[in-house]
Parts: C-alpha cells; sequence; structure tokens
C-alpha cells in the first residue's frame, strides 16, 4: 500500500488528508467517490505547494484589465473540464494547461493556480475576474463545489458559454450582408453626388435651360456635400449623437430602458430579443435549480446576467413574488407581454410533474432553435429590403441626372 497526501474542498470546505491506496488512480476515485474535489494528490513526502515550472503570477490589479478573447475562455473551461472528468486533481490540470495557453491566457491561470494552491476555492478565483467569468459560471463552479460534482458543472458552465457565443456569432452573421450593403450603397451615392454629378451640371449649364426638379434636387444636395463649413457642422452633429447615445447606454439605466422598450415594440427584433433572453433565461435557472440553489437567488443571478432592461425588470418582480410562496410558473405569467404562454405552460407541466429542471432543458432547447428561425427570418426579410433601397437610391440619382436630356430629345 502506498501512502498519499491530498488537498481538496468538501461541501466547499477546504479539507486535508493522508490516505493509503495500491495506486494514486485508485486513490483518486476513492476520494471522488466521497465527493472530494480535489485540488491536488501526490505521494506522501512531496511537497505539493512548491512549483517551479509555473512562475509566478502578475499581481490582480494588472491581470483584470487583461481582455482575453472568449474563444480562449471556452477553450480554458473545456481543457479544464476534460481534465477533471478524467480524475485529475485542479492544481495539475491548471499545470498543464498554463503550459498549453497563449501569452494572454497564462498569467491569468497561473494567477487561479497559486490561489488553488493556497487554498482558495476554484470559484472564488473566478470571481476575482468579473469580465472574463460571469456570475452564471462562477455559481455553476461554485455549486458544483458544495456538491462535488466539479467535473459535470464545468460542462455546464461550458455549453453555457457556448450557447451564448453561438447567439452572438448568429446576431453578427445577421447584421453582416446588410451593414455590408449599406456601406456600399452610401459610398457609390458619395461618390456619384461628389464626383459624377458635377459633370453633369457643367453640361446642364450649357443648355441654359431650367432642370426638372428631380434633378435640382440631386444637384442641390452635391453642391451642399461639397462645401466643407455646411457638411462638416452636420458630421459633427451625428457623430455627437451616437457618441451620446454609446455613453448614455452604458451609464443611463432609464436611457437603456426607454431604447430597449422601443426595440422590442420593433415585430421582427422583438422576436430575437425575446426568445434569445428566454432560451438563456431557461439555461440559467436550470442549472442553478438543479445544483440545489434557491429559485429566489437563481433569478437573482438570472437578472443579474441579462442586459435587457425590461426582462431585468420583469425578472426582479418575479422574483419578489416567489420570495412571497407564489410558484414560478404564476410569477412568469403576470408578465405575459415578456414571458409568453408558451413559455409559462411549459414550466407549469415541470413544476406539476416535479422535474422543472429537466423541463428548464427542454425550454432552453426550444427557445434556442425559435431564436434560430427568428435569425434567419430577420436575415430573411431584410436583405431584399436592403437591396430594394439601394436600386432606389442609386437609381434614382441615376434617373434624376439624364431628365434633362430625356427633356433635350423632345425638344427636339
Amino acid at each position: 500500500m502506498n501512502t498519499f497526501v491530498w488537498s481538496g474542498f468538501v461541501s466547499g470546505q477546504r479539507r486535508e488528508g493522508v490516505l493509503q491506496a495500491p495506486s494514486m488512480d485508485n486513490a483518486v476515485s476513492l476520494l471522488r467517490s466521497q465527493s472530494v474535489v480535489l485540488t491536488k494528490i501526490t505521494p506522501q513526502n512531496l511537497d505539493i505547494i512548491d512549483n517551479e515550472a509555473v512562475k509566478r503570477p502578475q499581481s490582480i490589479s494588472r491581470l483584470v484589465k487583461i481582455k482575453i478573447p472568449s474563444k480562449e475562455k471556452l477553450l480554458f473551461l473545456k481543457k479544464l473540464q476534460t481534465m477533471l472528468s478524467a480524475g485529475l486533481p485542479i492544481v495539475d490540470s491548471l499545470e498543464m494547461i498554463i503550459k498549453q495557453s497563449t501569452k494572454k491566457t497564462a498569467p491569468v491561470v497561473q494567477f487561479i493556480y497559486y490561489e488553488v494552491v493556497e487554498g482558495v476555492p476554484l470559484s472564488e478565483c473566478f470571481r476575482k475576474f468579473p469580465k472574463l467569468f460571469d456570475i452564471v459560471i462562477i455559481n455553476l463552479i461554485s455549486a458544483g463545489e458544495m456538491s462535488g460534482q466539479l467535473d459535470e458543472f464545468l460542462n455546464k458552465a461550458v455549453i453555457y458559454t457556448e450557447r451564448q457565443a453561438a447567439i452572438r456569432k448568429a446576431i453578427k452573421s445577421a447584421m453582416t450582408y446588410p451593414i455590408v450593403l449599406l456601406t456600399v450603397a452610401l459610398i457609390v451615392v458619395s461618390v456619384m453626388l461628389v464626383k459624377v454629378v458635377p459633370s453633369f451640371q457643367n453640361l446642364f449649364a450649357s443648355g441654359g435651360k431650367e432642370l426638372p426638379l428631380p434633378t435640382q434636387v440631386v444637384v442641390d444636395i452635391s453642391n451642399f456635400m461639397r462645401t466643407p463649413d455646411k457638411i462638416l457642422p452636420i458630421i459633427f452633429v451625428l457623430t455627437t449623437i451616437i457618441v451620446a447615445h454609446l455613453f448614455f447606454s452604458r451609464r443611463s439605466v432609464n436611457y437603456r430602458r426607454r431604447f430597449h422598450l422601443f426595440l422590442i415594440k420593433l415585430p421582427v427584433i422583438r422576436s430575437l430579443i425575446i426568445n434569445s433572453n428566454l432560451a438563456k433565461i431557461s439555461m440559467i435557472v436550470g442549472n442553478l435549480y438543479e445544483a440545489g440553489v434557491s429559485l429566489v437567488d437563481t433569478l437573482g443571478v438570472t437578472k443579474n446576467s441579462v442586459a435587457f432592461e425590461p426582462i431585468k425588470d420583469g425578472l426582479n418582480e418575479v422574483q419578489y413574488e416567489i420570495a412571497e410562496g407564489r410558484s414560478l410558473s404564476k410569477s412568469f405569467a403576470v408578465h405575459e407581454n415578456l414571458f409568453p404562454l408558451t413559455f409559462t405552460s411549459l414550466i407549469q407541466v415541470g413544476e406539476n410533474s416535479g422535474q422543472l429542471s429537466k423541463m428548464l432543458g427542454s425550454v432552453n432547447e426550444y427557445y434556442g432553435a425559435e431564436f434560430d428561425d427568428s435569425v434567419k427570418q430577420f436575415t430573411a426579410l431584410l436583405e431584399p429590403i436592403m437591396i430594394v433601397f439601394m436600386g432606389i437610391v442609386i437609381g434614382g440619382v441615376l434617373l434624376a441626372m439624364y431628365m434633362p436630356m430625356f427633356t433635350m430629345g423632345d425638344a427636339l
């Protein structure tokens, strides 16, 4: 029999001990069966803290400013989950990940490594990087530590992160094509007004006749755009409006709420917002509820993870109603304008059957599919609108320029 020194967490509490087992694999299996979340296990008489292979991390004040790409964060979570599922202790897993990390990610993982070695729970290490790990991931990790199933809850965190990345990618993809079309249209029209129209203007001036109204409007716009004293103030005002919008969207909750209320009134945009948020809400509530977190606390976490102000306000009211003893489905049903009947009905079925967490998983899949359909619908609607818009604008300018020529032909 061999003797092994181990350290880890049991129900969220730091524990250390000595264990005898035929091999390290047997020792790891025995501790895992006792719901121990291992941070380190080594043969006796080996130092479990000192590791010259891993450099000392930078100060936390510098690390929190590092911007790590979403792909690297997801890769880190996947590697950690895979290694823990294979039975590796947290410290050994982090040490391996450090060697495989990029220059941006490595310092953060090094900091987490030394914090864990010194006895800090993994969830608390993550909590020190709020810009990197949001409150949902932190609570999932904490639930995994308390239940002794850290690898399973890390997997839930990976799925959650992947889904949020997929939503962001879908929205970007839906917006890329119309933005490109709009940009091309603006560039083409601007070049025509600044370079092409003046050439036609000289030709019209030699004719000595009054220009048709559409042609005169285009000529006036061209003259306006080629006059810096007139166009620069317009550019300045537009830039100021955009910057002010971005500033107040970040700093003012009331402004952000009014803007979000405007967006939710737009038919196709509304379905995008509602479906993406309902998918997110059902995933978070289902995972945390399954972990044993109370519904009141679960909704508090969910509320803080939602960026859309009207839905955040609705979740805040639902949280208060549940604290007063009302069921989850009835609390959601009060706000039918934000949480549709299908959503509340499915949750009610889960409550009545005693399988709420399982039903919330189904709700997440359902609204995830609905969101994908909404993105396709949005793209299918916007693309022809943008094409028609380009045709009208560019064709209108060309037609206005050729109208005087048609008039000259009729006079002949």
